[in-house]
């Protein structure tokens, strides 16, 4: 890690994977294709809905809050312990997640990448950083926020996404290495950007 990337500063870190460029192309897209019709029909089902940036793009593996210089750099040794190998999944249901206002493309939970989310944790156990108290559902957010038109349910939202998922191939994306990510604030009501501070790579 270079030493202008550890700077005496709180960041706000998380784990994840980021997705090839292809990829990214296929999953704007479909958010495309799903949110379209929610926005542009007679009776639309959602008041306004923003596509997440194609850059953006990721699986988060644990998402670790503010974190300090001294602990950055813990989190840093940890991750070179890790133990992973590189693995696939298939990433096949939309969803909306009305808690945090997402719409998301979500993928199961293999064996290889559960565990690897199990030490995430427990790195961030140990440094007594934010741990999630949800279960872990690997995802993509594909826009933010969500936000409904009045009279507009939950049911209504999934009935239309049901529908969708019923004709959409899963997509298999590769996994290889992770990345320990600052997001950063750039204001004026725009996007984070997400800084890559190290990479892990996985094994064989």
């Amino acid at each position: 890690m270079s030493e202008n990337k550890l700077q005496n500063t709180v960041k706000r870190l998380f784990v994840g994977f980021d997705i090839s460029a292809s990829t990214q192309i296929k999953l704007r897209q479909i958010a495309t294709t799903v949110t379209s019709p929610l926005l542009m029909t007679a009776q639309p089902l959602l008041s306004s809905c923003s596509q997440v940036p194609i850059e953006n793009m990721h699986v988060t593996l644990g998402f670790l809050g503010q974190v300090n210089q001294e602990k950055t750099t813990n989190v840093y040794n940890s991750l070179q312990s890790l133990r992973g190998n590189a693995f696939s999944n298939d990433f096949g249901q939309i969803s909306y997640w009305q808690a945090t206002k997402i719409l998301c493309i979500e993928g199961s939970a293999p064996p290889a990448l559960t565990n690897l989310h199990r030490q995430i944790q427990t790195i961030a156990a140990d440094l007594e950083l934010y741990q999630s108290k949800y279960e872990y559902r690997p995802h993509i957010t594909l826009a933010r926020p969500i936000r409904t038109a009045s009279s507009v349910t939950h049911a209504d939202i999934e009935e239309h996404l049901n529908q969708f998922n019923q004709q959409l191939h899963p997509i298999k994306i590769e996994f290889d290495q992770l990345h320990l990510y600052q997001s950063l604030n750039v204001g004026q009501g725009r996007p984070p950007r997400y800084l890559k501070l190290c990479t892990r790579k996985l094994g064989a």
